[in-house]
């Protein structure tokens, strides 16, 4: 070790002293959605998230994940790139009979 430097568990101190536990996790919220909304500003972009529920169709937010449009556009092609390996393994996603709608609020049918 260079001279002056110190080991991790000498700038930590003791596992005890910090009652460390590898095993627990923090804390984050975790969401399950089926149902999202992007809104789009100049300077960023939120993704809003909920569950939408049968029978009457309503949708509650969950979250709102607020991101600039550059690190929108890294999510999304994080996102293309886990969607096709998962389709390369499991086989094509099929959204028939699903609705989605563009930035002009126009209906059109998924490919």
């Amino acid at each position: 070790m260079p001279r002056g430097s110190r080991s991790r568990s000498e700038l930590l101190g003791t596992r005890e002293a910090l009652q460390l536990d590898e095993n627990v996790k923090p804390a984050f919220p975790r969401f399950y959605t089926n149902h999202a909304n992007i809104y789009a500003t100049p300077f960023d972009v939120v993704l809003e998230a909920g569950v939408k529920s049968a029978p009457t169709d309503q949708s509650t937010v969950s979250c709102h994940l607020v991101m600039s449009p550059q690190m929108a556009k890294v999510v999304a092609q994080i996102l293309t790139e886990s969607i096709r390996q998962w389709e390369e393994k499991h086989g094509e996603i099929r959204l028939s009979g699903q609705l989605m709608h563009g930035p002009t609020g126009q209906k059109s049918q998924p490919s």
